[in-house]
């Protein structure tokens, strides 16, 4: 199973690469073996997303047992953790994590203590010790045979040589000093946009490897093209069709 982090600007297409859409040509998730997580609820853009996707909850059935139902989990990053527990001993068909989108989680941490006033260096120390917990829970989902997908914006730096390039975009440097979350995945997409010549409309692209100016990375072999189409079921059967090869 595999670590993927996807690095797009808002509007561009990460969440709609989710959910099935004939229309775009988007395979999508299977949305009985995903869980999408969220720091705010926010609607699901592609069709049918209200009957396929509801807010987890603990529910007790008529034998008296807790079951956990629905597939996005909304709340703050203890809460998070706890339900994803659940998750993981009460629905082991569920085999995609979804973090959508990651950024919130951090930008609306700071927001709600910055404005209590107190020590502002305490708050990012807060939101680099949040983000190290994220981080391991991703390497304990991805231990367990789950797929994790952290989606967020990017932010350009420049490298050694001058370039700009792009990273996860975060609130403070502490957590891009220190721990750099790329590194705990061993694929990183980055969204392009260009326009077809043919029908004037926009394509939303992965970029699968560095093409020079975009730093996405993954192993050899899983994706045989630099573009592909923004759809996370394609991705997900290329790196099954990848890790089944012998």
């Amino acid at each position: 199973m595999a670590k993927i982090m996807v690095l797009a600007e808002s509007g561009f297409g990460k969440t709609s690469s989710l959910g099935k859409n004939d229309e775009l040509g988007i395979m999508g998730l299977d949305p009985e073996k995903t869980v999408i997580i969220q720091a705010t609820s926010k609607g699901l853009p592609f069709p049918g997303s209200k009957k396929k996707y509801s807010k987890a909850a603990l529910v007790k059935g008529e034998d008296g047992k807790t079951r956990i139902v629905g597939n996005i989990i909304v709340g703050t990053p203890e809460q998070i953790v706890k339900m994803i527990g659940y998750f993981l001993k009460g629905r082991p068909k569920v085999e995609n994590f979804v973090y959508d989108d990651f950024n919130f989680h951090m930008q609306d941490y700071y927001m709600e203590n910055a404005k209590k006033g107190g020590n502002a260096f305490d708050v990012f120390k807060d939101i680099g010790k949040q983000t190290f917990e994220f981080l391991k829970q991703i390497d304990t989902l991805n231990d367990s045979g789950k797929n994790v997908i952290l989606m967020a914006h990017p932010e350009i730096y420049e490298d050694l040589e001058g370039r700009n390039r792009y990273r996860l975009k975060t609130v403070g440097a502490m957590v891009s000093n220190f721990l750099t979350p790329e590194g705990k995945f061993e694929i990183v997409l980055m969204g392009y946009s260009r326009l077809n010549p043919e029908t004037k409309l926009a394509e939303k692209l992965f970029v699968t490897n560095d093409d020079g100016q975009y730093n996405a990375k993954s192993p050899y072999g899983i994706f045989k093209d630099i573009y592909i189409k923004n759809d996370m079921g394609k991705v997900l059967e290329k790196i099954k069709e990848y890790e089944n090869q012998e």
